[in-house]
């Protein structure tokens, strides 16, 4: 009988060395980096802290994280999962069980986007007068320089090529000028089109719809101008 009596003590005894080899050495998150990430996310985060060897899942308000990867003891990659705005701890589960909430770890999804709004209430030209604008600001602070890429089509021109927000200026509101082009094409009213691309400060694949630019023909086949082009105003304070 004594092999019977022995395999539960064994088992006892592994039991207690593996629970006296975790002893003090509970996992700590004190520096997530960055610290804030736009909701849609994906960014890849570092997490800080001690004891993380065995890591297993990271979760960021208690969403799983996904391409979880140890470096060290101290370190520990992941990408952020979506999620909605607001606060969140990011809790590692490592060898030696479960980190604690604290501050340190606070980790904070801002709604990371632009909003584009017409000036003047009415944005009317025509293809050999008048000048028209838009105005655009970023949605939430971001985490460094912020470039928005202004690319027109054939049909109009901006009197910038790009915006740029800082972490200082991201509420600022930027104007930027429309004109039509002036082509001795005979094109009746027609349309032109404005795209925008953001990069960096997290704000990277941040979708932004085009502003559509509606402009009248000035050339003889026309007979006579178009009714006033104007920007489409079914953008009218969208969010990008």
């Amino acid at each position: 009988m004594a092999p019977d009596v022995l395999i539960p003590l064994t088992w006892t005894l592994l039991g207690k060395a593996a629970s006296d080899a975790c002893a003090g050495h509970r996992p700590i998150v004190v520096s997530p980096s960055p610290i804030k990430d736009p909701t849609a996310s994906g960014t890849g985060v570092t997490i800080g802290g001690a004891h993380l060897r065995g890591t297993v899942t990271v979760t960021f308000g208690g969403v799983p994280a996904t391409s979880v990867s140890e470096v060290n003891n101290t370190t520990v990659t992941a990408r952020a999962p979506a999620h909605l705005v607001g606060f969140v701890d990011v809790v590692v589960i490592a060898a030696c069980g479960t980190s604690a909430n604290t501050a340190a770890d606070d980790f904070t999804y801002i709604a990371a986007g632009v909003i584009r709004t017409e000036l003047g209430g009415s944005s009317e030209f025509a293809e050999d007068r008048g000048t028209e604008h838009y105005k655009a600001v970023l949605t939430a602070a971001p985490l460094g320089n912020v470039t928005v890429s202004i690319a027109p089509d054939s049909q109009v021109t901006t009197d910038l090529g790009s915006l740029i927000f800082t972490t200082e200026t991201w509420s600022d509101v930027q104007i930027v000028a429309v004109t039509a082009v002036d082509d001795t094409l005979a094109e009746r009213s027609h349309s032109g089109s404005i795209r925008h691309v953001a990069r960096g400060g997290a704000y990277g694949g941040v979708a932004i719809s085009d502003v559509v630019a509606t402009s009248s023909d000035n050339d003889a086949a026309a007979g006579r101008h178009q009714s006033a082009g104007r920007i489409d105003e079914c953008l009218r304070g969208r969010r990008w």
